[in-house]
């Protein structure tokens, strides 16, 4: 049993401390959920597809990190969020970490065949750059046995 939902714009703001607004922004959000693991605390989506969506992730000089949604970070627990299968159409990946020194920003296009990236910025402090293509991953495929 996996309901599903879309939202359309939908926004999750960023800390006060973060550099930008928004840690993630999309045109839209379509989703499936899984309903069992929701009794046991857990958010299991089987399913998710995002249009034109913007991730801004960041680690400031202090180490807090803007994706752990708690005062007291602990980044020891396991998540209860699970995404098992995302696919998007076009967005943007921005990470910052003031620890390392690092500041990447990548631009992200999916399609059938699966997704393509450029990215851009400095790693540890050097400059970095790289661009590529992935296809889709599928389970079933993944773990068949070669046949004789």
């Amino acid at each position: 049993m996996h309901p599903r939902l879309r939202a359309e714009k939908v926004s999750f703001a960023n800390p006060d401390w973060a550099s930008e607004d928004y840690m993630f922004r999309a045109d839209a959000l379509e989703a499936s959920i899984a309903v069992l693991p929701l009794l046991r605390g857990r958010v299991v989506v089987p399913k998710m597809h995002l249009q034109r969506p913007e991730v801004f992730l960041e680690r400031d000089a202090e180490g807090r990190k803007n994706w752990l949604l708690e005062r007291k970070q602990d980044s020891s627990r396991a998540s209860r969020v699970h995404i098992l299968a995302l696919t998007l159409d076009q967005g943007k990946l921005k990470y910052d970490d003031a620890l390392r020194d690092t500041r990447i920003a990548v631009q992200l296009a999916g399609d059938a065949r699966g997704v393509s990236f450029a990215a851009k910025g400095k790693y540890n402090g050097l400059p970095a750059s790289a661009s590529g293509a992935a296809g889709r991953c599928s389970p079933c495929t993944a773990t068949k046995r070669p046949t004789r």
